[in-house]
């Protein structure tokens, strides 16, 4: 049982992932097809239980296509339990398109619950992220529903820019229907303005469009427009605004909306048809539900009644229609929604100046404690180059004065070993063996010091001279010192002391060997004398301490395999 238990623990993180993984591929199909086949999209998605989502991300996604789905089913939302988690997330981690349709669908959840104020702040926000990712058909969306705002507000001078706006938005992106759409929008703003004409106008395009596209509902929207502008503009033209008020009737078999039919009670009022005017508003008024149209035909109602010198009635009509229309001022006074944008627009600003000065402080601070940082690095930098310096001038001058001391220690041997050698050579000429072999033991163990010292200091020479840490100023001078054992006269000194000390071996090399190359005699010469291979390459400017002992097996071999009579006295002082 423990161990079932464990195993559960540990799948279930697992199945979660896979159900996760499931979900956000189902939530990738849905996205693809929901724009063509949003009532399939609901569909799926109302399939989709909570359960199932764990990640925020995924959960995201889910919220704002169900509302996208909604939206386009025409299933108006007004609760934001859908829109603003989505907006939350996508504020932090999503990109610029997430956050475009997060702010659009929650500014549209805003204008079916009827705040205007939430909705523009939503849509002023996804304009500035539709702007930021090229989206001109958003954009249209966008500016579509700042028009349906500012016309709820009366704000006609706005609606018409906006409408505008999403024309030009809808014709950038090629959405020829939207772009229709917009232009209703546009006569409809023009009307509100009682610019009446040019809406008639653009009125004949839309219908033109419309017919071209069957599209009944655009065609039923636009000849209710057209039938305002025909009963209300200077010259009325009644006889077609009924003949527009048929065609939706007859020949789009649709049922024309409250709206046309306040137009065209109007037009019955107007043609002194009193009867069918009143059928008509009486009957609107058992199922209007918007308080502008209510207080309109009210309104026609009184003035029918005053015609008729009902003048009790028209004045309680005239009193409902002042309450109605104080009701609705009040509520939309001083054009509200638009007066929250422009505060919005100012406290945005005034934050971004904000934050720009705050950033602007930080970047100085930055640039400044970056400034202060580089002066100590480079001033710690400097001093560090500069102790650096001094030790190598100590270690340099240390080395030069070690260098001078070998070099006058030398020099003293030097004149040590002349004047025994030639007391040597006097001792030889008397033929005193006692004291030739008294001074034969003193040159002996000179000559172990001199060359000794003159070994070392090549030994320094080779190790420091081939790396990447010679010092030019010290080995110039040991380097010049050092050659002066290496020229003829000093070889040729050199294979005298050799020869007087170790039986004529030179001497006996030559003799036997004369085919011997001048280089293969200095190298034996060397050896003879004791030199370390290191200061053999030092002295024969070879670079390889192994070409010495080649060199050295070479002729080794040769003296070895000849048939020389002093080839035990040659091998013998050759030592390995």
């Amino acid at each position: 049982m423990k161990h079932f238990l464990s195993i559960l623990i540990f799948l279930l993180p697992l199945c979660s992932c896979v159900r996760n993984y499931k979900t956000a591929e189902i939530l990738k199909d849905v996205e693809s097809y929901i724009s063509d086949a949003p009532d399939s999209a609901l569909n799926v998605l109302n399939n989709i239980g909570k359960d199932r989502i764990s990640n925020k991300r995924i959960h995201s996604k889910y919220l704002l296509l169900k509302t996208i789905a909604l939206d386009k089913n025409f299933i108006d939302v007004t609760e934001d339990s859908l829109t603003r988690p989505a907006i939350n997330w996508y504020e932090r981690h999503g990109n610029d398109r997430e956050r475009m349709l997060a702010y659009y669908y929650h500014g549209r959840v805003c204008q079916n619950a009827g705040d205007y104020n939430q909705a523009i702040i939503a849509f002023t926000n996804a304009e500035k992220y539709a702007k930021m990712c090229s989206d001109d058909f958003y954009l249209g969306m966008i500016y579509r529903g700042m028009h349906s705002i500012a016309n709820k507000t009366y704000n006609h001078e706005e609606e018409l820019k906006y409408a505008e706006l999403s024309r030009d938005a809808f014709l950038k992106s090629g959405h020829n229907i939207h772009y229709a759409y917009a232009l209703h929008s546009i006569s409809y703003a023009k009307a509100n303005l009682l610019d009446f004409n040019n809406s008639l106008q653009i009125c004949d395009t839309v219908h033109r469009i419309g017919l071209a596209n069957r599209d009944s509902t655009l065609l039923q929207a636009n000849l209710g427009i057209a039938i305002t502008n025909l009963v209300y503009k200077p010259k009325p033209d009644y006889d077609k605004a009924f003949s527009a008020f048929n065609f939706i009737t007859d020949s789009l078999g649709k049922t024309p909306d409250c709206r046309i039919w306040n137009d065209i009670a109007y037009a019955y009022k107007m043609t002194k048809q009193y009867e069918t005017a009143n059928n008509i508003i009486n009957s609107l008024l058992n199922i209007v539900d918007e308080k502008d149209l209510e207080g309109s035909l009210k309104f026609i109602q009184a003035d029918i009644q005053y015609e008729q010198q009902n003048y009790k009635q028209a004045c309680t009509n005239l009193k409902d229609v002042v309450i109605i229309q104080d009701s609705i001022y009040t509520s939309f006074l001083n054009r509200s929604a638009i007066n929250v944008q422009k505060d919005y627009f100012k406290r945005q600003a005034e934050y971004d100046a904000e934050r720009l000065k705050s950033n602007r402080i930080i970047i100085a601070l930055i640039i400044l404690s970056s400034l202060i940082a580089t002066i100590s690095l480079s001033y710690f930098w400097y001093r560090k180059v500069k102790d650096k310096e001094r030790e190598k001038e100590m270690e340099t001058a240390r080395l030069s004065g070690r260098v001078r001391e070998v070099l006058s220690e030398l020099d003293k041997m030097k004149k040590a070993n002349d004047e025994e050698l030639s007391s040597m050579k006097n001792a030889i000429r008397s033929e005193n063996k006692e004291m030739l072999s008294e001074f034969r033991d003193k040159i002996n163990n000179m000559y172990r010091a001199k060359f000794m010292f003159l070994d070392n200091l090549c030994k320094q020479f080779y190790s420091y001279g081939m790396s990447a840490a010679k010092q030019k100023q010290i080995y110039k001078t040991v380097e010049e010192n050092i050659k002066s054992f290496s020229d003829d006269e000093e070889l040729y000194a050199l294979e005298e002391i050799v020869n007087s000390f170790k039986d004529d071996v030179m001497k006996k090399l030559r003799e036997d060997f004369p085919r011997f190359k001048d280089e293969d005699f200095k190298l034996m010469c060397y050896w003879y004398a004791g030199f370390s291979p290191a200061a053999m390459c030092v002295l024969m400017k070879i670079d390889e301490i192994s070409d010495i002992y080649k060199r050295k097996s070479r002729l080794k071999s040769r003296i070895d395999k000849s048939d020389s009579p002093h080839k035990d006295c040659l091998l013998q002082n050759l030592h390995i």
